[in-house]
């Protein structure tokens, strides 16, 4: 899915306005170094050096392009400086193709062929030089890395990588982990949440896109200390704007820059009904159906870095198609137009749907993640269950689940000695190269790695709805489903009276300020 031109054309625009309303400079300005961070193809870079300001002007003038584009620094030989356009890129192909790309852009100005030299083949997010070798082919990559290591950036452009992982561990996709960067989400974003909320962050707080804006907003600081100015611009699903794990991100934001400029283009296509409509098209196309934002931030030193950051937003018209997202994007220009509102500070720290806070003072049917809580209606509840592997748990037959389940069982038995008694690896053993019979799912490996024994119970063998109204046999165990204690105890097997609250030692009580009376009243 490539990144529409008329959304990377808007964030050169802004940007380099911001810069000026900020600083007097914009993009074409000596010193001022640009990194696009997750390149891709090299269509922000490209564009940089090809298209306009909002003041009809090249965003590099012809007079510092040389400037900005060509390497002329060797340390073995005085004068000469680094050029002022960055580039990484993971996917050896895209490298390719990226500096390829941007090196038409600058014949495309110039008529003349010069390399990019730029362009760095590394993992942003572990971009350590000093684990590089500089030798043999790769020797001139080193160079580059370390070079812009070094450098001071002010500016990061970018359409940062998106995923938030695999759906379940039986996926045998993992996304890959980066503890450092993870950490320093947990440190600020994390440690903000609680404050705020009192809880900790949900889902959303582990997307790559939400450590990216962790690390850029730390890259602004390297290599000179904290503070330094400068501007983040990334392309991002908009739950940064609306998703309640992700309010201690917002507050952390407003505390570490000076302004944030937001653009939120709708397009949740995982709404349904009038809600969905409303979102109107997605501005992919049919490439995502996450809604879709364009985020800014400003670190400016000369303004008081104790007061929070102002927030200005814009948001598309509901109901609009791709093309008139695109013709109102058009209209407005960049972010420092007149049609950006400011987002008052809130105690929640929200950006959208900002309420007068008295739906907060109502009681809580029940409070999600919790249990036993005082001031909720219910005191115990669940979401329901999940297994990760219904194939292998439910079905309509009782005698095909008993086979299927022994089946399963047996697997796992024989992987359990495999690795505890015959020392074979966790990884080789929880291998799924067998789904007709065994799906290793992230419950199940827990078991494994805890020794659990597994044994058939056919008492576990109970009758069940299955979404929502099919009846199926289905095999409980919490050794092997992902979610079910909560929800069995409160509907236990060979109940007499398999009701909600039939008993209350096990099952949800309801708050004493609401429970019924027989006591006679007046009301009518």
């Amino acid at each position: 899915v490539y990144t529409p031109l008329e959304l990377v054309d808007f964030v050169l625009r802004s940007v380099d306005a911001v810069l000026q309303q900020n600083f007097g400079r914009g993009l074409t300005a000596e010193d001022v170094h640009i990194l696009d961070p997750f390149t891709g193809t090299g269509t922000f870079i490209y564009r940089l050096l090809t298209q306009n300001n909002s003041a009809g002007e090249p965003l590099i003038a012809d007079k510092d392009l040389e400037r900005k584009f060509l390497n002329t620094y060797n340390p073995t030989v005085p004068g000469g400086s680094a050029q002022e356009i960055h580039a990484n890129e993971l996917v050896l192909l895209a490298y390719y193709l990226a500096a390829l790309k941007i090196e038409e852009g600058y014949r495309d100005r110039t008529g003349g062929y010069q390399p990019f030299s730029g362009i760095v083949l590394t993992d942003t997010f572990e971009h350590d030089p000093s684990t590089l070798p500089d030798t043999g082919a790769i020797g001139y990559n080193t160079a580059r890395a370390k070079q812009q290591h070094d450098l001071p950036i002010q500016v990061i452009v970018a359409n940062p990588p998106w995923s938030a992982g695999q759906k379940s561990s039986g996926d045998d996709n993992p996304r890959r982990e980066y503890p450092h960067i993870e950490q320093r989400v947990r440190d600020t974003y994390g440690k903000r949440h609680r404050e705020v909320t009192g809880k900790g962050a949900g889902k959303s707080a582990g997307n790559l896109y939400v450590q990216a804006i962790r690390w850029a907003s730390d890259r602004l600081n390297h290599p000179k200390g904290n503070d330094q100015p400068g501007v983040i611009a990334f392309i991002h699903p908009n739950s940064l704007c609306n998703a309640t794990s992700l309010a201690g991100m917002r507050a952390a934001l407003r505390d570490e820059f000076t302004d944030i400029y937001v653009v939120n283009f709708l397009g949740d296509a995982m709404k349904s009904g009038e809600e969905r409509r409303k979102e109107g098209d997605p501005v992919f196309g049919q490439g995502t159906r996450n809604g879709v934002q364009i985020t800014v931030t400003v670190r400016n030193p000369h303004k008081d870095q104790r007061e929070p950051a102002q927030v200005h937003y814009a948001e598309v018209p509901e109901y609009s198609t791709l093309q008139q997202k695109f013709d109102w994007l058009e209209d407005l220009g960049d972010m420092t137009s007149d049609a950006f509102e400011t987002v008052p500070l809130n105690d929640n720290h929200d950006w959208i749907n900002i309420t007068d806070g008295t739906f907060n003072n109502l009681m809580p049917l029940c409070e999600l993640g919790r249990t036993g809580t005082p001031n909720a209606a219910i005191e115990t509840h669940a979401l329901g269950l999940a297994t990760n592997c219904d194939t292998y748990v439910y079905s309509f037959s009782r005698d095909s689940l008993i086979y299927k389940i022994t089946q399963f069982i047996d697997a796992y038995m024989d992987a359990r000695e495999l690795h505890h008694d015959l020392g074979l690896s966790f990884e080789e053993c929880t291998a799924n190269t067998d789904l007709n019979v065994i799906k290793w799912t992230g419950t199940l490996k827990q078991s494994l790695k805890k020794g659990e024994e597994i044994v058939f119970d056919e008492t576990r063998i109970r009758e069940v709805l299955y979404r929502p109204f099919t009846k199926l046999w289905l095999y409980e165990d919490h050794r092997i489903l992902s979610s079910v204690k909560t929800v069995s105890a409160m509907f236990p097997i060979n109940n007499g009276d398999n009701s909600v609250g039939s008993d209350p030692s096990i099952h949800p009580s309801i708050h004493p300020s609401i429970q019924p009376t027989n006591q006679p009243t007046n009301q009518p």
